[in-house]
């Protein structure tokens, strides 16, 4: 089963399941932005994943700042897998 359309995509997409055990990745997340570039390019590409990886990184800022140490580093994880695919 594929996510994505183009080949390359789909590759740099299965890092991003790879890391899913470890707190890298949801699955939901990856299927959700493959839907998000559809037929989309490179740069449609790199926008869905960069716009994950800044929510990503702004809810562990969030988290931080409300003292939630364990649920930020969680966040600054996941958002360093998508920043890292994008």
């Amino acid at each position: 089963m594929s996510l994505f359309k183009d080949p390359l995509h789909e590759e740099f997409a299965s890092w991003a399941l790879g890391f899913a055990p470890y707190g890298g990745a949801d699955v939901g997340e990856v299927a959700a932005i493959a839907a998000a570039v559809g037929d989309g390019d490179d740069n449609a590409f790199y926008d869905a994943w960069r716009a994950a990886a800044d929510r990503l990184a702004d809810e562990g800022k969030d988290a931080e700042t409300a003292g939630h140490t364990a649920s930020a580093r969680e966040y600054f994880l996941h958002a360093a897998c998508f920043y890292a695919v994008a």
